[in-house]
């Protein structure tokens, strides 16, 4: 009851965002959410030992979510920097081992797994509108329930049970 719940409220949120303010605020809520996304992604990956280096990352996402969302700065003047700075942090504050290489995939994904596309998503906004920015809200949803429902029908095993519900 409490997912539906919580659900219904941000949905309500997202909607208005989209519908009722300017484009740059639905930059501005990719944006926040961009960030609450890399302290659980952070989380998550700290439960298969995986470092992240939170401030840098959140950092780095969220130029990554400015630069595709706004068309304000070329996202491989974004991406390859921030791969670099990282990386370089990553190493830097590590003993040598596998779990450097680890911690440095780990560190970098979220760029792309989380910046990149909150910030098409204002893109999508700014650049098709309401209505196409609605439609990708709906099948993102349905997808993701669909997916959900669909595991706890037919699925036997979890893909990955340390995280998966």
């Amino acid at each position: 009851m409490t997912r539906v719940l919580s659900a219904t409220v941000l949905a309500a949120l997202v909607v208005s965002v989209v519908f009722l303010l300017p484009p740059i605020a639905t930059l501005v809520l990719a944006v926040l959410v961009a960030a609450l996304a890399v302290d659980e992604y952070a989380d998550l990956a700290a439960a298969l030992d995986a470092r992240v280096p939170r401030v840098l990352c959140t950092a780095a996402v969220t130029v990554a979510c400015v630069a595709v969302g706004s068309e304000a700065l070329p996202l491989d003047l974004v991406l390859l920097p921030s791969f670099v700075a990282i990386g370089t942090y990553v190493v830097a504050r590590a003993e040598p081992g596998p779990g450097v290489l680890r911690d440095a995939a780990a560190s970098v994904l979220p760029i792309v797994y989380i910046g990149v596309p909150l910030g098409s998503l204002a893109a999508i906004r700014l650049i098709g509108g309401r209505d196409a920015t609605l439609l990708l809200i709906v099948t993102m949803i349905a997808s993701d329930s669909a997916q959900y429902y669909t595991g706890r029908l037919l699925g036997r095993h979890p893909l990955a049970p340390t995280i998966s519900p």
